[in-house]
Order: structure tokens, then C-alpha cells, then sequence
């Protein structure tokens, strides 16, 4: 498993989905706007989490 997907403290902040915290990326627009999706909650009630990302007119995001 990737490290970035491991959530270690689990045992002491239950955040759904536990022990892992996949992340969807989807681009959007291609080369301009992707947009990130995480599932988040404590013991069953889970909500989504949402980061878009806009790549700027000099070609910063």
C-alpha cells in the first residue's frame, strides 16, 4: 500500500475508511482542471471531499 493512502492513527480518530484513504483523480478539462475525490467520516457517517485544481494562465496550478 502507498504511504500516502495509510492512515496510521486510525485506532485513535476512526476516520472512515479506516486503515486507507484512496483518492480519485479525474481530470476534468484536459491540461486545465482535474478535480480530487476522498471519502471522509467518522464510523459510518461518510462524506465526500472534494479539491479542485485549475492550472493558471502562466501554467501554475
Amino acid at each position: 500500500m502507498h504511504p500516502s493512502r495509510f492512515w496510521r492513527y486510525w485506532f485513535l480518530l476512526p476516520l472512515y475508511p479506516y486503515s486507507q484513504r484512496p483518492t480519485l483523480l479525474r481530470e476534468v478539462i484536459p491540461d486545465r482542471i482535474w478535480v480530487c475525490d476522498q471519502p471522509q467520516g467518522i464510523f459510518y457517517a461518510v462524506v465526500p471531499i472534494r479539491m479542485t485544481i485549475v492550472a493558471l494562465a502562466g501554467g501554475a496550478c
